[in-house]
C-alpha cells in the first residue's frame, strides 16, 4: 500500500509539473531520432539523426549548457555516404562519450562505434564484431555503462529479432549471439542495482497487434517470462531506465487515432506496473521517446512530426521530482485526503480518525516552488489557497509523527 501512494503521488505530479517542451532540432530538415546524456561537466549532449529520406542518415551532435532550455546549433558527427541510422550515445567511466551507431557503408548494416572527449571531435570509427557471419546484417544498437565501467547492448539481428551482448572493456564484446526475442524490434536495456536486468521491446503479437513487452535477466543469460505492458495493438518504441528510487520506468509510443503520442509505466519490481500514464497530447505523430534519470529528475527527448513522412523535429523536456521524494520524507499507509473547492477558494480536509490532530502543510508549484505554508488546527477541515493557477500541485503536510504529501488538482 505504501508503495502505491508514492507512485500515484509521483507519476500525477509529473504528469503537471515540467518545464516547456524545447526545440532541440527543427525546421525543414527531417530528424527523426534523438539521444542524449549528461557530460562531466554537467552539460547535456544531445546527438540526432538527420535523415531526409529515411535511409541516406547522417549524425549531429549539439549541446545545452542550462540544462536543456536552450541548445547549440548541431555540429557533424559523421556524414558520409550510406546509411547512418539507429544509435545510441553512452558516457564511459574515463569521462569519454562513445557512440554506437548501425551503419551500410559496406553494403550491410554493421554496428559500428566512435568516441569523443568533449562531443565535438570524434574519432576511431571501427566495426564490433558481435560474432555474426559476414553475410549477416545487425542494427539499431542500445548501450549502456554499468557502475562497474562494463557495457551491455541490445541490438536487432535481421531476421532474427532481439539479441544483447556484453564488453568488460572497449571492443571486447561477447560473441554469444544472445537472443532476448525472435520477432522483437527497438529493444533497450537497462541496469538495476540490485542486480536485474530489464529489456524492453516491441513485437507482433499476430494480426499485426504491436504490443510493448518486457523480461528481466539477471546473468543476461537466462531470461523471464514476457510481461505485457500494453495491449491497444498499436505501441512501438520502448526506452527503458532505472529512477534513483530502484522503479523501473518504460517510455514507449501509443497510437489512439489520430495520431501516436507518449506514454509511460513505472514498476518497483518489474511485474506490477502503474496505470499508464500519457505525456504528450498532439494531433500529430510524437514518437523514439528517449531518457536520463537523475536524481532531480527526468530528461525526456523525442521525435515529433510536423509532417511524418518528411519533416521531423526533436524536442526536450525536463521533469522534476516533486519535493516529497526528498529524504527524510515518508509515506504513511494512509492519510488525510486534500481536495480543491473552486467556489469558496479553499482546500478541504477530508480527515480520518489516524489523522485528527494539529499540524502543518506546504503547497509547492510543478516546478518545486512552495506556494504557501499553512497551520492545520485539530478539528480544522478547511484551509484557504492562495491565489493559484490552474494545474497540478503537490501539498506535503505534518500531522503528528506523521508526513506525506498528497496531489490537489487547481480546476
Amino acid at each position: 500500500m505504501k508503495k502505491a501512494i508514492v507512485l500515484s503521488v509521483f507519476i500525477a505530479f509529473l504528469s503537471g509539473g515540467h518545464s516547456q517542451p524545447v526545440l532541440i532540432s527543427g525546421g525543414p530538415e527531417n530528424d527523426i531520432i534523438g539521444r542524449i546524456c549528461r557530460m562531466p561537466d554537467g552539460s547535456l549532449l544531445a546527438v540526432v539523426e538527420r535523415n531526409p529520406d529515411w535511409n541516406s542518415g547522417d549524425l549531429y551532435s549539439c549541446y545545452s549548457e542550462d540544462n536543456g532550455q536552450s541548445w547549440s546549433a548541431l555540429s557533424p558527427v559523421i556524414s558520409i555516404t550510406g546509411n547512418q541510422s539507429t544509435f545510441s550515445v553512452t558516457m564511459t567511466l574515463d569521462d569519454s562519450v562513445r557512440l554506437y551507431y548501425a551503419s551500410d557503408e559496406t553494403g550491410l548494416y554493421r554496428i559500428r562505434t566512435l568516441a569523443s572527449a568533449d562531443g565535438l571531435v570524434w574519432s576511431g570509427s571501427y566495426e564490433i564484431d558481435l560474432g555474426w557471419p559476414s553475410g549477416s546484417q545487425v542494427y539499431d544498437p542500445a548501450v549502456i555503462t554499468e557502475p562497474d565501467g562494463s557495457m551491455t547492448m541490445t541490438y536487432i539481428a535481421m531476421g532474427s529479432g532481439a539479441h544483447i551482448a556484453h564488453c568488460d572493456e572497449i571492443n571486447a564484446w561477447d560473441q554469444l549471439m544472445i537472443q532476448i526475442q525472435e520477432g522483437a524490434f527497438r529493444a533497450r536495456v537497462c541496469f538495476n542495482p540490485n542486480g536485474l536486468y530489464l529489456a524492453s521491446y516491441h513485437r507482433n503479437l499476430g494480426g499485426n497487434q504491436y504490443n510493448v513487452m518486457v523480461r528481466t535477466s539477471e546473468d543476461l543469460k537466462q531470461w523471464s517470462s514476457e510481461t505485457q505492458i500494453t495491449n491497444n495493438g498499436n505501441s512501438h518504441d520502448p526506452f527503458c531506465g532505472v529512477l534513483p528510487d530502484g522503479s523501473f520506468m518504460v517510455y514507449y509510443a501509443r497510437y489512439e487515432a489520430p495520431a501516436y503520442n507518449i506514454c509511460r509505466r513505472e514498476s518497483p519490481d518489474a511485474i506490477v506496473w502503474s496505470d499508464e500514464e500519457q505525456i504528450t497530447f498532439d494531433v500529430t505523430y510524437n514518437t523514439q521517446p528517449a531518457f536520463i534519470a537523475e536524481t532531480e529528475g527526468i530528461g525526456l527527448v523525442w521525435t515529433h512530426a510536423v509532417n511524418y513522412d518528411t519533416n521531423n523535429d526533436i524536442y526536450f523536456c525536463f521533469y522534476p521530482f516533486p519535493p516529497s521524494s526528498a529524504p527524510g520524507v515518508t509515506q504513511p499507509s494512509s492519510g488525510p485526503a486534500l481536495l480543491c473547492d473552486p467556489l469558496s477558494g479553499q482546500i478541504v480536509i477530508q480527515r480520518n480518525d489516524a489523522y485528527c490532530g494539529s499540524g502543518q502543510m506546504a503547497l509547492w508549484s510543478a516546478t518545486g516552488s512552495c506556494c504557501g505554508r499553512f497551520i492545520i488546527h485539530e478539528a480544522q477541515t478547511r484551509t484557504s489557497l492562495p491565489n493559484l493557477e490552474k494545474g497540478i500541485y503537490l501539498a506535503t503536510w505534518q500531522i503528528g509523527e506523521e508526513t506525506g504529501c498528497s496531489k490537489i488538482l487547481i480546476p
